[in-house]
């Protein structure tokens, strides 16, 4: 027998499974605005590898790499075609974002920080802006602390001049008078192999630093003195990290764990301890 064949306008079971969906008709979308986006490029550190960047809240940036250095930057920006105010520029590139008027972002050079012996692997500036501590190959870390009220302007070798303290005669007793607006303060000694990184506090009083010696160490800031050792990594710690509110370190190692540190047991020791005797002293008035 013929087959039967469906009525008109019907489909057979087969026909349906192999049958193909028509996609869907795709709105018109409207064109994305086109933003040119060239990159910034520091090449001072002698084409050697830049291992680290940070930025304070002036819009100051601060590398270090495998040249042993330590540079200051500040990254400028201006309508395309006008006169820069300072001719140490370098890396300048065209951005037009949003089909606006296109401007020259540039890097301007500031000053180089020299006191390492080896080389830079991580660099952080101070909450305030103010401080920058950087660390190295065999446990290298070195405070630099910006001079107050540094102003100045670009001297002739490209560091940044200091402003002459007022005094006529005495300004040079002042061992800022004549050097860059930033100097090395202190060293914190502790580490004894390569420091893969550091952390400030939120408050910017303590620092910590982790290496490849599988530990990190807490710091005092102002004191530059070894606060606390914190152990129990089995292999390189390669990050170190302060929670936002200061109760909390959290490290990372190459043994695949984070750890977990409270770096201030003994204040919250004596805050209790005063609670309970702030308690004591209500239920005896009671």
């Amino acid at each position: 027998h013929p087959p039967t064949l469906p009525p008109e306008g019907q489909s057979t079971e087969r026909q349906r499974r192999t049958s193909y969906r028509t996609p869907p008709t795709v709105s018109a979308r409207r064109p994305r605005e086109k933003m040119r986006v060239s990159t910034l490029q520091v090449l001072w550190h002698d084409k050697k590898p830049v291992f680290s960047v940070d930025f304070n809240k002036e819009g100051e940036l601060v590398t270090c790499g495998a040249d042993k250095e330590v540079r200051l930057w500040r990254i400028t920006e201006k309508a395309k075609g006008t006169q820069g105010s300072q001719g140490n520029e370098k890396g300048t590139t065209t951005v037009a974002p949003g089909g606006a008027e296109p401007v020259e972002v540039g890097v301007e050079y500031l000053c180089n920080l020299s006191a390492h012996s080896k080389g830079v692997n991580v660099v952080r500036f101070s909450p305030d802006g103010n401080t920058i501590v950087s660390a190295g190959d065999s446990g290298e870390v070195v405070v630099w602390r910006k001079r107050p009220g540094a102003g100045g302007s670009l001297g002739r070798d490209g560091t940044k001049a200091a402003t002459p303290s007022k005094g006529g005669p005495d300004q040079a007793a002042d061992p800022w008078a004549q050097d860059s607006a930033w100097k090395a303060v202190g060293t914190l000694r502790g580490q004894t192999d390569d420091v893969q990184d550091l952390a400030w506090s939120p408050d910017g009083s303590a620092l910590v630093t982790g290496s490849v010696e599988n530990v990190a160490i807490m710091w005092d800031a102002t004191r530059h003195k070894h606060l606390a050792r914190l152990d129990g990594h089995h292999h390189y710690v390669q990050g170190v990290a302060w929670d936002p509110k200061g109760e909390f370190v959290v490290t990372q190692s190459a043994d695949r764990s984070c750890r977990v540190y409270a770096p201030k047991p003994q204040k919250q020791k004596r805050r209790r301890k005063q609670d309970q005797q702030q308690d004591a002293a209500k239920q005896q008035q009671a």
